[in-house]
C-alpha cells in the first residue's frame, strides 16, 4: 500500500503529487550496474484520461542523469473511496554499482500534470541491494553452506545405526567402486581410499587402476592398502591408456552388481552407498544412480550442486549427473564399450547411453560426494580440459542420432560445457499461433512482423480462454503456440527453439521466459512445493544465465507460467484446452498438469523471450476484488491438481528456501 494518504487537491490548478510505494522499491544486480525499481501512484479526477505521458529520471549525486524504463501503467478503482481512481506506474533505472545516491523524479502528464521526487541515499541503495541479495544469492555462493552441510550430514550415531541395520534390506547389491589413478598425490589418495573404505554399507569392492606404476611412492601406497584390506582390488597397467581405457580395465576387473565411477582425488560421504541401497530397495528396477555434490577446496566444503531429479533434456545441455555415477552391471554390459574418442566427456556419454535404456534413475537428494578443486581438475575451472567441449558436443549429437531425433547440439556462448538442441536445417513442421486476451490483434500482428518461421499461421482471438480454445479448434498447424496478450515476442527464432525441445518424445509442453520491459524475469519455470507453486528466478535479469544456466538452456520443470507456450495441437485438444477460470499465470501451470497426466514433461526454454508489462498485482495496486480472485484461482488450481501445493518438486531441492531463487534454507 502507498506510504501516505495524500488526497487530491480539489479546486486548484497546482501540480498534483506523485506518491512512491515503499513496499515496491527494490535494487537488483545487473551488469554493468544495478536496477533500481520503483512504483509510484497518483489520484485521478473524475473523467480524467489515463494516457498522459510518463517521464522519469534518476539524478545521481555527481549530476549524471539516467532515464527510466516504463514497466507497467495501470489504473484501478480505489477500494476505500467510492468513485476514486488511482494510476500506478512501475519504473526501473540502471545505475552504476556503488552510486552514492540518487534522486528519482517522475512526471505524469495529462490535463493536470503530476510530479514527485524521492531521494535515495547511498545507505538506502545498499540496504535495498542487500534485501535482494539475501534472496537471490544461489546456494553455490552461500557463505553459510559449509555450516549447513555440517549440520545436515550423517552423524556418528546415524552411521552406527546404518551399519547395524543394513542386513534388513531386502536387496543387498554389491558395488564396485572403480578409481583410475594417474600420478595421484599420496595425500589425496589416502583421503579418497579412506572415504571409500569407510562406507556404512559393507558390500562393496574398491578397484584401483594404477596407470602410473613408475610412480613408486603411489604404487607402494596402493599395494600396501591392498595387502591390508581384502576389499581392495588392484589393476596395475603398463602405461597410461587415457581416462576412458583406464576405466575400462577397472570395469573388466570388477564383479559387483553395480559399478560406481569415482575420481582419484575426490572424497565420499560415509553413507553414500547406504543411501543408494535405500533407493534400490524403494525402486528395484533402478539402473542408474547419482547424488548431490559439492567442491572440496583447501579443506573446506564449497559450491554445492543440489541437483534436479532425472532430467533428460537438461542432461543433454550439460553433464549435470556427474558424481557419483553408478550403473547396474547388466545394463553397462549392454552399452557400447567406451573408447578414448570421447575422453573429456566420457562420463557424459556413458550417462546419456545408460539413461536411454535405464528402467529407473534414482537421485539421492543429499550431498554425498566432494569434488576436489585443484589446478588441473574441471572442478577448478570449466576450461581446464578444453578437449571436453568438442567431445561433449559429439557425445550429444551421437545421442540424438541413436534416438532418431532431427537435432544437433549447439554450444551456448559464454557458458562452457553447456549446449542446446537445435532442429536440423530442412525440418519445418507447421505451427499455428493463437494470440488471445486484451489487444490480441496487436500481439498477433507483432508475431507476423517478427517472422522467423515459414508458413506460420497466426490467429487473433479477442477474449479469454473460451475464445482461445475455439481458435485452436480452427487452427490447422501440427503444433500450437498459445500467446496471452498484451505481450511482445522478442526472439526471432522462437518457433525453432521451442520445436527443438518438443522434438523429444517425452516432452509435451514448452514454455518461454517472460520478461518485463527492463529484461527482468516475470514468469517461466514453476516448482511445486509443500506450500505453494513457486515461480523461479523472478527479477533475474536477461543477461544473467543463473549459476547452473537454468536461464540459458532448456530444462524440465514442474510447470511453466502462461504468456507463450507450445505443444502439439492434438494434445491440446485432447486434454480439453485451457481452463476457463484460470486467466493469470496459473493457466500455464494448469496446462502443464494436464500434459503431465499424459506422462509427458514440461520444459522451460529460456532463450525464447516474451515481454509483457507489469500487471496490477505486481504494481501493488489495490484492485477491487483482486484478493478474492487470487484466492479463488489458487483454490481451483490446488483442488484440481493437489500436487501443485502438496508435493515436493523433483526440480527444486528441499534444501532451497521457499522463495524461488535456489538459495540455501538454513
Amino acid at each position: 500500500m502507498p506510504t501516505n494518504d495524500a488526497k487530491p487537491l480539489t479546486g486548484t490548478s497546482a501540480v498534483w503529487p506523485v506518491h512512491f510505494s515503499q513496499e515496491s522499491v527494490s535494487v537488483m544486480s545487473r551488469e554493468p550496474g544495478e536496477l533500481l525499481r520503483v512504483v509510484c501512484w497518483t489520484w485521478l479526477r473524475d473523467g480524467e484520461e489515463t494516457d498522459g505521458e510518463v517521464r522519469a529520471t534518476a539524478t545521481l549525486d555527481d549530476g549524471t542523469t539516467v532515464g527510466g524504463t516504463l514497466l507497467g501503467d495501470v489504473t484501478v478503482d480505489d477500494e476505500d473511496i467510492p468513485g476514486a481512481r488511482r494510476r500506478y506506474v512501475g519504473l526501473s533505472f540502471r545505475i552504476p554499482f556503488g552510486a552514492p545516491g540518487a534522486d528519482v523524479s517522475v512526471r505524469i502528464g495529462g490535463k493536470t500534470p503530476r510530479e514527485g521526487v524521492k531521494t535515495f541515499s547511498e545507505e538506502d541503495l545498499r540496504g535495498l541491494e542487500g534485501v535482494w541479495g539475501s534472496h537471490a544469492t544461489p546456494a553455490e555462493l552461500s557463505d553459510r553452506y559449509e555450516e549447513m552441510f555440517q549440520f545436515t550430514k550423517a552423524s556418528a550415531q546415524d552411521l552406527a545405526a546404518q551399519r547395524a541395520s543394513q542386513d534388513a534390506f531386502g536387496l543387498r547389491p554389491t558395488f564396485s567402486i572403480v578409481v583410475p589413478l594417474y600420478h595421484t598425490p599420496v595425500g589425496f589418495f589416502r583421503e579418497m581410499a579412506e572415504s571409500a573404505l569407510g562406507q556404512s554399507y559393507g558390500r562393496f569392492q574398491l578397484v584401483l587402476v594404477n596407470s602410473t606404476p613408475e610412480d613408486r611412492e603411489l604404487a607402494d601406497e596402493v599395494w600396501a592398502l591392498a595387502n591390508r584390506d581384502r576389499r581392495v582390488r588392484v589393476v596395475e597397467l603398463e602405461r597410461n591408456y587415457g581416462i576412458t581405457e583406464n576405466t575400462n580395465y577397472g570395469i573388466d576387473a570388477s564383479t559387483g552388481d553395480f559399478v560406481c565411477f569415482f575420481d582419484h582425488d575426490d572424497v565420499l560421504e560415509p553413507d553414500l552407498l547406504y543411501r543408494y541401497v535405500e533407493g534400490i530397495n524403494r525402486y528395484p528396477q533402478t539402473d542408474l544412480l547419482y547424488c548431490d555434490e559439492d567442491k572440496l577446496d583447501d579443506g573446506h566444503y564449497t559450491f554445492p550442486f543440489l541437483k534436479p531429479d532425472w532430467s533428460p533434456v537438461y542432461l543433454e545441455t550439460n553433464n549435470y549427473v556427474c558424481h557419483m555415477l553408478t550403473i547396474r552391471r547388466s545394463l553397462l554390459a549392454e552399452l557400447p564399450r567406451p573408447t578414448s574418442e570421447f575422453d573429456g566427456a566420457q562420463d557424459h556419454r556413458m550417462t546419456l547411453l545408460a539413461g536411454e535404456r535405464a528402467r529407473n534413475v534414482y537421485h539421492a537428494r543429499q550431498v554425498l560426494y566432494h569434488w576436489r578443486v585443484n589446478a588441473g581438475s574441471t572442478a577448478g575451472q570449466a576450461l581446464a580440459k578444453p578437449e571436453a567441449l568438442d567431445a561433449g558436443r559429439r557425445a550429444i549429437d551421437e545421442h540424438y542420432q541413436r534416438l532418431g531425433l532431427p537435432l544437433h547440439a549447439h554450444e551456448v556462448p559464454g557458458a562452457p560445457h553447456y549446449y542446446e538442441p537445435l532442429l536440423d536445417e530442412g525440418e519445418h513442421p507447421s505451427v499455428s499461433v493463437v494470440a488471445w486476451g486484451t489487444n490480441a490483434s496487436e500481439t498477433a500482428e507483432g508475431i507476423r512482423a517478427l517472422g522467423g518461421w515459414d508458413g506460420l499461421e497466426v490467429i487473433a482471438a479477442e477474449g479469454g480462454p473460451a475464445e482461445a480454445n475455439a481458435a485452436a479448434e480452427r487452427a490447422t498447424g501440427e503444433w500450437l503456440a498459445l500467446v496471452q496478450s498484451p505481450c511482445r515476442v522478442t526472439t526471432r527464432e522462437w518457433a525453432r527453439l521451442m520445436l527443438s525441445v518438443l522434438a523429444h518424445p517425452g516432452v509435451g509442453l514448452a514454455g518461454a521466459r517472460v520478461n518485463l520491459p527492463d529484461g527482468t524475469k516475470a514468469g517461466g519455470a514453476v516448482a511445486f512445493t509443500n506450500a505453494a507453486p513457486l515461480r523461479l528466478d523472478l527479477g533475474l535479469t536477461s543477461d544473467n544465465p543463473q549459476i547452473r544456466c537454468y536461464e540459458a538452456v532448456p530444462h524440465e520443470a514442474c510447470g511453466v507460467t502462461g504468456t507463450l507456450l507450445m505443444l502439439r495441437r492434438d494434445l491440446f485438444l485432447g486434454v480439453g484446452g485451457l481452463d476457463g477460470e484460470l486467466t493469470d499465470w496459473r493457466w500455464g501451470v494448469a496446462l502443464s498438469c494436464k500434459v503431465g497426466e499424459r506422462g509427458l514433461t514440461t520444459v522451460e526454454v529460456p532463450r525464447v523471450a516474451v515481454e509483457r508489462p507489469m500487471v496490477a498485482a505486481e504494481l501493488g495496486a489495490p484492485e477491487a476484488g483482486a484478493d478474492l480472485r487470487e484466492r479463488m484461482a489458487s483454490t481451483r488450481l490446488r483442488g484440481l491438481w493437489p500436487q501443485t501445493n502438496y508435493a515436493p518438486s523433483g526440480f527444486y531441492s528441499p534444501l532451497f528456501s521457499l522463495d524461488g531463487y535456489y538459495d540455501i534454507k538454513f
